[in-house]
């Protein structure tokens, strides 16, 4: 839903919507950006403690938090199905690795 203030800041065009901004120019593409509020100053302190071990920004590891909390699992089987296509085309055999577990449990 867009709120009707749009307008313009250092180049970038701007929409307003419900939860967050999303800036755009015309030689990037479209990044949303999140508020956070009432966030309590311990979790700040220790998210710029471990951005600091890890060499990054704060916004670069709240950045990686994020991506890791929500993976793209679209993307993720999209490319497990490439590969076993892959697997496929070359032709070769594979053995069942159920039955070889199996077989090594019985041993």
């Amino acid at each position: 839903m867009i709120c009707p203030d749009q307008g313009s800041i250092d180049g970038y065009q701007t929409k307003r919507y419900h939860h967050h901004s999303v800036f755009t120019n015309e030689f990037e593409e479209t990044m949303a950006q999140i508020l956070v509020r009432k966030l309590d100053e311990k979790i700040v302190d220790r998210l710029k403690k471990r951005a600091q071990e890890h060499g990054r920004s704060l916004e670069s590891e709240v950045r990686t938090i994020l991506e890791e909390a929500v993976p793209d699992y679209d993307g993720t089987w999209k490319r497990i199905e490439q590969f076993h296509k892959r697997l496929r085309k070359s032709g070769r055999k594979f053995s069942d690795s159920a039955e070889l577990l199996r077989e090594d449990r019985e041993r």
